[in-house]
């Protein structure tokens, strides 16, 4: 019934395992299934597994499912006897604080941590696929003039239209982080020619280069960019 309700399936809904299987979460699917087959073989005390499972209205609900097999006599599992929590609103936390611990609260960027992760990751690519990997240092000019002359609000407001024009000029498979400050780095992937990264870091310049329009002001800025090629 407790599962029922947290699905908002009817009390008369029953489902046999490969039904069940169905309702799991592809990528779960594995995970749920090794838990399972290790509790039933003997090899942990008990069955516990974190795992989303679709409701009746369509949407994902984590669930926390903990129990034991009953035994034969002969020791077969019979039956799982067990619970289930609904854990949802922790997992949305807990992702909730992850994010925050990956991005930039300005402008939603990767940040520093999330860079140290990326980047072997990217070098790792590279040296495995035989192409090369470039990061790119984009350091904005004198903009601590704007923070001094009209205050950090405004500034941020800027800093956020910089960092969607950097995102706007770049490819999904990219990685751009909020270095810190008025300082932005650019992971590019896949490049087939060197060539290819001065042709990016000058587009990103000609891109940043543009008017920008805030509360009633005419913004002007540059850029500089150093590029390290791997």
């Amino acid at each position: 019934q407790r599962l029922h309700a947290i699905l908002g399936y009817g009390e008369n809904f029953l489902v046999d395992t490969h039904a069940w299987l169905t309702l799991v979460h592809p990528e779960d699917t594995a995970r749920y299934n090794r838990a399972v087959s290790e509790h039933l073989k003997g090899l942990t005390p008990h069955f516990y597994c974190e795992y989303r499972v679709r409701a009746k209205s369509g949407e994902y609900r984590w669930i926390a499912s903990r129990g034991i097999a009953v035994r034969d006599a002969r020791g077969v599992a019979t039956l799982m006897a067990g619970s289930v929590t609904d854990i949802t609103e922790r997992k949305l936390h807990e992702e909730r604080m992850r994010y925050l611990a990956h991005h930039d609260q300005l402008t939603g960027l990767p940040n520093r941590l999330l860079l140290a992760d990326r980047l072997p990751q990217a070098l790792t690519r590279a040296q495995r696929q035989q192409s090369r990997a470039a990061v790119l240092f984009v350091d904005l000019d004198r903009f601590k003039n704007i923070n001094d002359s009209l205050g950090h609000n405004q500034g941020d407001r800027l800093l956020q239209s910089v960092a969607r024009r950097l995102q706007e000029c770049l490819r999904q498979s990219d990685t751009i982080v909020r270095q810190g400050g008025d300082e932005f780095i650019v992971i590019l992937e896949d490049l087939q020619l060197p060539e290819q990264a001065g042709q990016i870091g000058a587009k990103l310049l000609e891109t940043l280069a543009s008017p920008y329009r805030e509360d009633g002001y005419d913004f002007f800025l540059t850029a500089s960019i150093g590029i390290a090629l791997y």
